[in-house]
Formats: C-alpha cells, structure tokens, sequence
C-alpha cells in the first residue's frame, strides 16, 4: 500500500526489484539486508547464498568499493512481471546494465551486462517479498574497479 491508494501487486514487486538495485547502488547495506530478506541468491551458476545477511556478505566481499561508493548504477530494464492465479506467488524476468565510472582513472562504462530471474512471496502481512534471485551474467566489460571476482558470461 502507498498512503490511501492501494497499488497493484506488479507495481509493488516492481518497486522491491528496482529498490533491490538503488540501495545497492547507494551503498545502504542495511536496506539490501532487509529488502532481500530470506531469499536465496544464485550468481552465474555459482552457489546459492540463503538471506540478507549473505547476499549482503556476496556485496561486501565481491564488490569494490571507491570512498564508501560502489560508483555504479544498475539499469534494470524489460521488466517483466507474472503474478500466480492466487496472488501468493510471483516471478519476474529483467535485464540488468550496470554503469560505472571512477574518475578520474575509469570513465563511464557499461561493466556488466545480464538477467535477473526473481521469484516473490507474500507475506502473512500481504506485502510481497523476495524468494530467490538469479543473477546471470551474459556480457563483461572492464571490471577491474567493480569486482574482485572474475565473471565469465554464458
């Protein structure tokens, strides 16, 4: 719900998959934690992390980090969203482009190029929350100053 105005179960799942990417972009830790709640993550056929508190630790570990800042913005884009018959269950399809630039030493650039593949739940509250994540990653540019892990597309 968003003050009087209820919103539609598309919108709300939507709005955790865009948020997912602006607190990630932003650095808030914290809010990546929550938002991801107990949900599972999978990173490029890698194995899966159970919970916020782990994919906080995938973020943390994996990412570098220039003064406190990622430097990225996560473009996700061709969000498609399909909500079960019941509206207990949901899934979504997305492509993700992330962004980087760390001047004065790295210019603007695509890094990564993938998919999303989500699944959500609802909660006894009715708000919907992330199940599972799949991340893969299908086109690499320069990741010298966004990763210590080395992505191998499809």
């Amino acid at each position: 719900m968003s003050g009087d105005h209820p919103i539609s179960d598309e919108r709300a799942i939507a709005n955790l998959v865009f948020g997912l990417a602006e607190a990630i972009d932003d650095a808030d830790l914290d809010r990546v934690e929550e938002l991801f709640g107990d949900a599972t993550f999978t990173l490029a056929g890698r194995e899966p992390r159970v919970g916020g508190a782990a994919f906080r630790r995938v973020i943390e570990q994996g990412m570098r980090f220039h003064d406190g800042s990622p430097r990225t913005l996560h473009v996700v884009s061709n969000l498609v969203v399909e909500v079960g018959g019941d509206r207990t269950v949901a899934s979504s399809r997305s492509v993700v482009s992330v962004l980087q630039a760390v001047p004065p030493a790295f210019g603007l650039q695509v890094v990564m190029a993938g998919r999303y593949h989500d699944r959500f739940v609802r909660d006894p509250s009715g708000e919907w929350r992330f199940a599972e994540r799949m991340m893969f990653v299908d086109l690499v540019g320069d990741t010298s100053f966004h990763s210590t892990t080395r992505f191998d597309p499809k």
